[in-house]
C-alpha cells in the first residue's frame, strides 16, 4: 500500500507539471501513456509493449509489466486524456470494495494476543535496595467483543528488608458498539494482595456501560460509569460493601510505533459515603523492534485510599518496562 501511495503522488505530480508546460489541447508525445488500474492508482510512463500485457517504463520505478486483468484503462496523455484518465481512476476506485474484516475466532479459546513485561532497578552502597515489576497481559478482540487480563506485580527491599510486596489481577469484558451506536456495556473484576494493607486481600467486580465520546483510528475517550460490590479478607472491615464506579479510558496513537495511553478509576463506597479509592495509571509504549515485538513501556501508577488506616493515602510508582509481545 505505501508503493501505491508514492506512485499515485508521483503520477499526479508529473501529470500537473506536464500541463503546466503545454497548453489546452497540446498533443503530448504518444509514447507518453496514462495506465488507470483497476483498484483506481494511476501509472504515467512510456508505452512499451501492448499485448498480453501492458509494459511501461515509469520515470522512478523503471520497467513495470502489468497484467491485463489490473488495468482498467491505457490512454495517450493528452490535456483533454489527462482529464479522462482521473475520471477513469475515480470510476474504478469507487468500485472497488473495502476489504473484508478478518473473520471472528470461532472458540473463545482462539484469538488471544499476549504480552510479557519486566523491569528492574537496584542499588548499593551506603543502603540496598532491589525493586522488580512484572506484568502480564492477555487481549482477545472480535467485531463483538474486546476481552482484557492484566497481571501486575511489584517487590521491593530496602536494606534487607521487604519495603513494598503487593499484586493486582484484572479482567474486563466489553461489549462493542454496532451500527453506529456509542455505548459500550461491560463487565469487569479484580483480585488484590497487598502485604502491608490493613487487609491480605481485596476482591471486587462491577457491571456498568461506556460511552465512545471520540472513536477513531487514533484516539480512544471512553468515560465509565458502573455498580459493584467489593470485600476485603483478613483484615478489619470484612464485610461486603456496594461500590459504583466511574472511570474513564484514553489512548492516542502517536504513529505506528508509539502511542500514549492512561486510565482513572474511581470506587466509592455507597454504604459508607464518601468513602473512596482511587487507581490512577499513565504510561507511553514504542516499538523496538517489530520483527522480535519489543517494546519499551514508561508508566506512572498512584493508588489513593481515603481511609488507609495507618498508612498513607497515595501510594505512587513509576517503572520503565521492556515488553515482550506474542
Amino acid at each position: 500500500m505505501h508503493t501505491l501511495a508514492i506512485i499515485v503522488g508521483l503520477t499526479f505530480s508529473a501529470a500537473a507539471q506536464g500541463q503546466a508546460a503545454a497548453p489546452a489541447g497540446h498533443t503530448l508525445p504518444a509514447s507518453q501513456t496514462v495506465v488507470t488500474l483497476t483498484n483506481g492508482d494511476v501509472l504515467r510512463g512510456e508505452l512499451v509493449s501492448r499485448g498480453e500485457t501492458v509494459v511501461i517504463e515509469h520515470p522512478v520505478l523503471g520497467r513495470l509489466t502489468l497484467a491485463l486483468s489490473d488495468v482498467a484503462d491505457v490512454r495517450t496523455m493528452t490535456a483533454a486524456n489527462a482529464g479522462k484518465a482521473t475520471a477513469a481512476a475515480q470510476a474504478a476506485a469507487a468500485k472497488v470494495p473495502p476489504p473484508p474484516a478478518p473473520p471472528d475466532p470461532v472458540s473463545f479459546w482462539k484469538g488471544w494476543n499476549g504480552s510479557i513485561a519486566l523491569g528492574a532497578n537496584g542499588a548499593s552502597g551506603n543502603s540496598e535496595s532491589q525493586s522488580i515489576r512484572a506484568e502480564a497481559g492477555l487481549l482477545r478482540e472480535t467485531s463483538k467483543t474486546k476481552t482484557a487480563v492484566g497481571l501486575v506485580y511489584s517487590h521491593a527491599t530496602s536494606d534487607g528488608s521487604t519495603s513494598n510486596d503487593n499484586a493486582r489481577l484484572d479482567a474486563r469484558n466489553d461489549w462493542l458498539p454496532q451500527d453506529g451506536a456509542a455505548l459500550r456495556p461491560f463487565i469487569q473484576a479484580a483480585a488484590e494482595y497487598d502485604r502491608f494493607q490493613d487487609w491480605d486481600y481485596r476482591l471486587s467486580a462491577a457491571v456498568g456501560v461506556g460511552y465512545e465520546l471520540i472513536k477513531d483510528d487514533k484516539t480512544l475517550l471512553l468515560p465509565r460509569v458502573g455498580l459493584g460490590l467489593a470485600r476485603e479478607v483478613g483484615g478489619t472491615d470484612n464485610r461486603l460493601h456496594v461500590e459504583g464506579l466511574l472511570g474513564v479510558d484514553f489512548t492516542y496513537e502517536i504513529d505506528e510505533r508509539s502511542k500514549f495511553f492512561s486510565s482513572a478509576d474511581s470506587f466509592w463506597v455507597l454504604d459508607s459515603f464518601p468513602d473512596y479509592r482511587l487507581l490512577l495509571r499513565a504510561g507511553y509504549e514504542v516499538v523496538i523492534d517489530p520483527s522480535s515485538k519489543l517494546s519499551l513501556k514508561l508508566g506512572v501508577e498512584d493508588k489513593y485510599d481515603s481511609t488507609p488506616d495507618g498508612r498513607e493515602r497515595n501510594d505512587f510508582a513509576y517503572f520503565v518496562l521492556l515488553n515482550y509481545g506474542f
